[in-house]
């Protein structure tokens, strides 16, 4: 699972990554879990890799969800950073709404987006 193969570009948990398992006809959770560990890079292990150590048939499953979390995540503050460098400038306020909403697609809430709105807004003094 190489950097840049699926559709999220890094996450290793993308869907083609994932229908591997159906055509290849893979159903054990740690053979799945095997085959994660071995093919992931070293940043999305040290995410899992308190998960080798566990007594439970379902590593894969949990490593999934987690990892499918950390990358979430990791897109939000992606997506806050890009927000936070967009300036007001010349723009009325709903136009830069409407911008913000064009970068943070469905990852933000709406609240979020207003109140990172709010916060380039000047003061009135």
């Amino acid at each position: 699972m190489q950097s840049g193969s699926g559709p999220d570009g890094d996450n290793p948990m993308s869907t083609p990554e994932i229908n591997k398992f159906t055509i290849a006809a893979i159903a054990m959770e740690a053979t799945k879990f095997s085959y994660l560990l071995a093919l992931s890079e070293p940043k999305y292990v040290e995410n899992i890799w308190d998960l080798v150590t566990i007594d439970e048939n379902n590593e894969y499953s949990l490593s999934k969800e987690r990892l499918l979390t950390v990358s979430k995540e990791s897109e939000e503050c992606k997506i806050k950073k890009l927000l936070s460098r967009l300036k007001i400038d010349d723009m009325k306020p709903s136009q830069l709404l409407r911008k913000m909403r064009n970068y943070a697609g469905t990852n933000l809430s709406e609240n979020a987006l207003k109140t990172s709105l709010l916060n380039k807004l000047p003061s009135n003094s």
